[in-house]
């Protein structure tokens, strides 16, 4: 395989930082996916494989935007990636009547990933906080065959979160934080399969120094599961203390 790669990184001023990468690589399909011999060891889930599979080949764009201001400690980050799998391997099933299947490996093409990630932050000097507002998503576009009919899923994902925190930590650290997911599934074939929904989680956390060598922390996790996924909506607290005391000169910990 001939596998290019370029690469660029540019500092335009002090703090700020430009870097753009595109490289390829490929995936051999495994042996399992090439002899062609049948595994029946699961009636309802027969598996035959493809010795005719040819490999991935991958291609990858990614740009990174990077700013940081050492006077007001104002930082701004940015990322986005594409990906593109040619001769994706792939399953393909075909479901008979009484929902048993023969499952096998084949290449397809049209497999495009997109993600990008955004993280502003700066101080609250009136508050003595710091914030930091972020933004990650993905969407994804793959091809799957289902009684040799090409059924096309896309997922988007989009995560929004805010994290609130003091400055200075010598004697506490205090930190909360809120986000939401949104998701988004959808199919070709079976739209009744398709979903959206919203998945929410708040934490809150905190740690006291008492002199040099002990440390008193506890955190609160909560997570809002949309009624969507489970049929009902859930809720999941998750609560955490500890007591540390440091120990041979701070080169050790008791938890």
């Amino acid at each position: 395989h001939i596998l290019p790669t370029l690469q660029l990184n540019w500092s335009p001023a002090q703090g700020r930082t430009l870097w753009l990468r595109y490289n390829t690589s490929t995936r051999e399909p495994s042996m399992t996916e090439l002899q062609p011999f049948t595994d029946n060891s699961d009636p309802l889930n027969v598996y035959v494989g493809n010795p005719e599979l040819e490999p991935e080949y991958r291609h990858a764009v990614t740009l990174r935007y990077s700013y940081f201001d050492q006077f007001t400690f104002i930082n701004f980050f940015a990322w986005a990636s594409a990906n593109y799998t040619a001769n994706n391997i792939t399953r393909s099933r075909t479901i008979g009547r009484g929902l048993e299947q023969e499952i096998t490996s084949v290449n397809t093409d049209g497999d495009w990933t997109y993600t990008g990630n955004v993280n502003f932050g700066a101080p609250l000097r009136s508050l003595g906080m710091k914030f930091n507002l972020s933004n990650n998503a993905m969407y994804n576009r793959g091809l799957e065959i289902i009684n040799s009919e090409q059924n096309a899923s896309r997922t988007l994902r989009n995560r929004l979160g805010l994290t609130l925190e003091n400055r200075d930590k010598e004697f506490f650290d205090v930190a909360v934080t809120g986000s939401f997911t949104f998701n988004d599934v959808a199919y070709s074939l079976n739209d009744q399969q398709d979903q959206s929904y919203v998945n929410s989680s708040y934490s809150a956390r905190a740690s006291v120094y008492l002199g040099e060598t002990w440390e008193i922390s506890s955190e609160l996790d909560y997570r809002v599961y949309s009624q969507e996924v489970f049929g009902e909506a859930r809720s999941v607290p998750l609560w955490q203390a500890s007591i540390t005391k440091s120990l041979i000169g701070q080169r050790a910990d008791l938890r």
